[in-house]
Formats: structure tokens, C-alpha cells, sequence
């Protein structure tokens, strides 16, 4: 048995069986290829599942925020239940569910945030429960393509946190 089948396995029973639905999200068909859609913007995939409550807290803290929402909206968001049988179309084109998906990707937390370049090559991923000013500065090295002269996100997020306290802004890790 794989490591995310064993999780899947392991999860109760959700008490409610509702994603959070959030306005940035696009709304089906999936077809994430991108050749089909907008190839002039990266794509966020988050895998989530009902019942989740890091899920939860994550909609109601970090993607309540309206700097995390600014840095969403400059991408293709989309929100999976990763034990679904929605189809998706995959950033190369398969047709897979969002269960077969999550699999193929190893997921075995939720939520988990896969963050795929214009032309649909995953980049980065958080599947770690993450406070807000990390999860920006994820977005933000996605957006900003830092990845292709910063190889090290820990240089590049070293570097956006001086930026904005030179900027007068205060940057707390730990904040949600």
C-alpha cells in the first residue's frame, strides 16, 4: 500500500462533506492542460478534503488574509477534494480523477498545495500546514518565476522579508 492510501485510510469520517468554497477558485470542468487554458498565468492546485479541520483553518485564516488573496487571484486557483472522482483534465493533458491525481502526486496531507509554471511543470509544493507569511512568500517565488535564478526558497523568502520591513512592513512568521 502506498503512503497516501495508507493516510487516506486513516482519516474519520468528515462531520461535514462540504469543501470551503472560496471566490478565486475556478469553477468546473478541470481542464487544467495548458494548452487549453490561460498559459499567461501559473496554475495553484489546492487538495483538500471535506471534514479537514487544518482546512478549516486554512480558509479561515490564511485565505481570509487579503495579501494571500491578491497573490491567488494572479493565478489559475483551483480546489480539489483529493478523494474525489471529479475528472480533471492534468496540466499534461491526462484524463484522471482528482483522487487517481492526488495519488499520482504522493499526497497524503491536507491541505496540500501544488504549484504548477505557466507551462504546467509543478514547481512547488506545500503539503505541511504552513503559517500565512510563508504561504505568500510560496505564492510570490511562484509568481515572480524566483525559482530560475533562486534556487534556494530559503534565500529568496530571507530576502522578501527584508524587502518588506524596509518597506515599514511587519513580518511575523507566526502569525496565522
Amino acid at each position: 500500500m502506498e503512503f497516501h492510501e495508507y493516510v487516506m485510510t486513516q482519516l474519520p469520517v468528515p462531520e461535514h462533506h462540504e469543501l470551503n468554497r472560496e471566490s478565486f477558485f475556478l469553477a468546473p470542468p478541470f481542464a487544467l492542460a495548458r494548452n487549453i487554458m490561460h498559459a499567461d498565468r501559473p496554475l495553484a492546485v489546492l487538495f483538500e478534503r471535506p471534514g479537514c479541520r487544518n482546512c478549516d483553518i486554512l480558509h479561515e485564516r490564511v485565505l481570509a488574509n487579503p495579501d494571500t488573496r491578491s497573490l491567488l487571484q494572479q493565478f489559475d486557483a483551483v480546489q480539489l477534494d483529493m478523494q474525489s472522482d471529479t475528472p480533471v483534465i492534468t496540466p499534461d493533458g491526462r484524463k484522471l480523477t482528482a483522487s487517481e491525481w492526488a495519488g499520482e502526486l504522493n499526497l497524503g496531507f491536507a491541505p496540500s498545495l501544488v504549484l504548477f509554471d505557466k507551462q504546467g511543470v509543478e514547481v512547488m509544493r506545500i503539503d505541511a500546514f504552513i503559517k500565512t507569511f510563508h504561504f505568500q512568500s510560496v505564492l510570490d517565488y511562484v509568481l515572480q518565476e524566483a525559482y530560475r535564478d533562486e534556487p534556494s526558497f530559503q534565500r529568496f523568502i530571507s530576502a522578501r522579508a527584508e524587502h518588506l520591513r524596509e518597506s515599514g512592513i511587519d513580518v511575523n512568521i507566526w502569525d496565522y
